[in-house]
């Protein structure tokens, strides 16, 4: 039974000498009989300090959900999933361990203690946006081993704090990012709410992206409430009024893996992107600007005032833009209306 459920056994003292070994283990990673075999040798640095060094936490209730990379004689790694007890003996310590095969796994896995994994991917988790998380699930089950690249029209939000540099001369580091972490965190929160994806943040400013154009608006008009919401408290407080510009544009682009193989990021790139960030750079504080284009998409959602001619770098005409008042979409009662100038409270 142990051997159809590939489990080893192997008793090491606590200067790090293998007293025990199962046969059938030495077969499998190909040592010849005889071979002197050591935890060094078995183990990497970490695993060996983590396991059967002088800190030894993880044997306090016994240890459990380890995962460890196994060389052998090839010098190649196995992923073994490592269990046991320690118990004081006469001589010193004794670490009586269990090792189950788990396979040739993908080796950029980390061994080390499972549910200190999960928590560090859990925390990971907060950096790397779902839509990422489940192209690369996606682009794993295929058996690729990275993102392909793909062409598709999207709509771009660029949404950028004005006059930050001149807020931030008066603050301290600590009141900076509480004030980015609370302006650029309401910001993203309306852009997943709409089903963006949040795809760069770029200190005091954030890049996202849409599949619809009616959802990007959305987004926009509820970030700029909150924004009008947030300075009313400034105000009270004597704290200087946060504004926000926001620029919108719909094309085609490549959605693509920049990089190297040391770091790679997903993003999109193309000329439509360039222009949804040169609306952003010519709206006026506190207003969105959406091009021509977006605008005829959502036509009867949204309420447009003043068209405004914006000269775009390597255009020869400029493009027609026009700044977003409200906006009108289905609700579980029928229509609902979001303004900009709406009532705040």
């Amino acid at each position: 039974m142990m051997k159809r459920l590939d489990l080893f056994f192997l008793e090491a003292d606590d200067q790090g000498k293998i007293r025990a070994i199962s046969g059938g283990l030495i077969r499998l990673l190909g040592y010849p009989a005889g071979h002197e075999i050591t935890l060094q040798s078995l183990f990497d640095e970490t695993t060996v300090a983590e396991l059967f060094g002088r800190k030894l936490s993880a044997w306090q209730n016994g240890l459990r959900f380890y995962r460890a990379k196994v060389k052998n004689a090839a010098g190649e790694q196995i992923f073994f999933d490592v269990s046991g007890y320690m118990e004081i003996a006469p001589g010193g310590r004794r670490f009586r361990v269990m090792l189950r095969e788990l396979g040739p796994l993908d080796l950029a896995l980390e061994s080390g203690a499972f549910l200190e994994n999960v928590h560090a991917y859990s925390i990971a988790q907060r950096y790397i946006s779902r839509d990422l998380i489940t192209r690369a699930r996606r682009a794993a089950n295929m058996g690729n081993k990275q993102l392909l690249n793909e062409t598709r029209v999207l709509t771009f939000l660029f949404a950028d704090l004005v006059s930050f540099t001149a807020y931030s001369e008066t603050k301290t580091p600590d009141e900076i990012v509480q004030m980015l972490n609370l302006s650029i965190g309401a910001a993203s929160s309306n852009i997943i709410h709409y089903n963006g994806v949040v795809d760069k943040i770029m200190g005091d400013s954030v890049f996202a992206i849409f599949e619809q154009p009616l959802n990007a608006v959305l987004a926009a008009v509820e970030m700029q409430k909150q924004f009008q919401i947030l300075n009313l408290f400034n105000v009270k407080t004597n704290q200087p009024e946060i504004q926000v510009r926001v620029g919108i544009h719909t094309g085609e682009c490549i959605q693509a893996s920049l990089g190297t193989e040391d770091h790679m990021e997903w993003t999109a790139i193309g000329d439509a992107v360039n222009v949804a960030s040169r609306l952003e750079k010519a709206a006026a504080p506190g207003t969105i600007l959406a091009s021509d284009h977006t605008v005829e998409l959502i036509r009867e959602k949204v309420t447009t005032v003043k068209e405004l001619d914006v000269a775009m770098k390597g255009k020869t005409l400029p493009m027609k833009a026009y700044y977003i008042t409200r906006v009108t979409f289905d609700g579980p009662r029928g229509p609902i209306t979001l303004g900009v100038d709406d009532d705040v409270f």
